[in-house]
């Protein structure tokens, strides 16, 4: 489940959207709840999939961030 607010045009929004609006909400986060900042260790790009291997539905709440 994803929510509709993460759908973007292309792969450099998404890319400069995982830097600017995630991470920033994430790193406070991390930093109430655990006392230290979280950072940007991994970004996984799906170009390609087989049919039927995956699922996505789209939720018009935001969730997550």
């Amino acid at each position: 489940m994803v929510g509709a607010q993460k759908v973007v045009a292309d792969l450099d929004t998404a890319l400069r959207r995982i830097r600017t609006c995630s991470l920033p909400r994430e790193w406070a986060r991390c930093q109430k709840v655990y006392g230290q900042p979280s950072f940007l260790g991994k970004i996984l790009i799906f170009e390609r999939e087989l049919p039927d291997r995956g699922t996505v539905i789209l939720i018009r709440s935001e969730i997550g961030f």
